[in-house]
């Protein structure tokens, strides 16, 4: 009853051409994100992500449709970091977007109009406040994000409308 799923939260890519799931990994039967192509159906899925501890529980595509992001936690700290990984490649190996001890990342944001770009809150600047930052999700260069709007204060999560992304 309170075991993994089978499989759970199904994704399509942007573009139809790749499935995406949350499976447990058949050793250690954590939650971990599979990707098959939808044209060949379940014989080419094949896990993207390796956690052997805590799970990963959300993951979204990015508009590229060859990026997978994700939350993940490091041994139940629950400061969730925003995770890429490439799932053309396979091997590919996962690049932590928001790094930083005590860091947490929220409000992941992707639009059509900005391909290669998210915006992203993190705490990074003060623990209490969550600032959006923007930045090209496919380098995953961290320093190289700009901050898009400092929280003042008084502002609890973050939305974009399509043309104000």
């Amino acid at each position: 009853l309170f075991g993994n799923p089978e499989k759970a939260s199904p994704m399509l890519s942007p573009d139809g051409k790749y499935l995406a799931y949350l499976a447990p990994s058949a050793e250690e039967q954590v939650m971990n994100v599979w990707v098959q192509e939808t044209a060949d159906g379940a014989a080419d899925a094949r896990m993207i992500t390796s956690d052997k501890s805590r799970g990963i529980r959300q993951s979204f595509w990015a508009q590229d449709s060859a990026t997978m992001l994700y939350m993940q936690d490091f041994e139940g700290d629950e400061n969730f970091h925003l995770w890429s990984i490439d799932v053309t490649t396979e091997g590919a190996a996962a690049r932590d977007l928001t790094p930083g001890e005590g860091v947490k990342a929220s409000n992941v944001l992707t639009s059509k109009r900005f391909p290669d770009q998210i915006l992203v809150g993190t705490n990074a600047r003060n623990p209490a406040l969550f600032d959006m930052f923007r930045f090209d999700y496919k380098t995953g260069i961290a320093e190289e994000a700009t901050m898009d709007t400092e929280n003042p204060g008084d502002v609890l999560g973050w939305g974009a409308e399509e043309f104000s992304f």
